[in-house]
């Protein structure tokens, strides 16, 4: 998986964004897309590696669908950070059972890059608007009737 980094890092091409405030070169943050359609490795994790089984397991499910991958490459010196969001919002669906899996690709904490969660958000029966990175409000494709503010 880290030589899909290094690939994104090489040739952005497809569904991949820039969103470093830096463009080009060193401090590059990009999010990318949609891999598993086209990268044999990506889909070889997605449906072979046994992390499906895991995600099912903490849901209490025996059957997933998978709605796609999102890849988020920081380079070293990036001052780019990632707003707070709820994943849902960027989703056409919504639901009780959707799982959002976080994995990491080199070593992280706190201080360094750490995921950070709100606890009990998923239970308080709001959706915000999503985000670009920018910090400027997108506005929803698909409202489900009654749950998008």
């Amino acid at each position: 998986l880290r030589a899909i980094v290094d690939s994104i890092l090489e040739e952005p091409g497809g569904f991949i964004s820039d969103t470093g405030d830096q463009g080009r070169g060193a401090g590059r943050a990009l999010d990318a897309r949609y891999l598993w359609r086209e990268n044999d490795t990506v889909r070889s994790f997605v449906f072979d590696s046994g992390v499906a089984d895991l995600v099912g397991q903490a849901m209490g499910c025996e059957e997933l669908r998978f709605y796609f991958d999102h890849w988020f490459v920081k380079e070293p010196g990036a001052n780019t950070s990632t707003p707070w969001h709820q994943d849902v919002s960027y989703w056409p669906f919504t639901g009780q059972q959707i799982a959002s899996l976080w994995l990491p690709l080199t070593e992280v904490d706190r201080a360094s890059s750490g995921l950070e969660l709100v606890k009990g958000s998923h239970r308080w029966g709001k959706l915000f608007y999503p985000r670009r990175f920018s910090d400027e409000i997108i506005q929803p494709l698909i409202a489900c009737a009654g749950e998008m503010p």
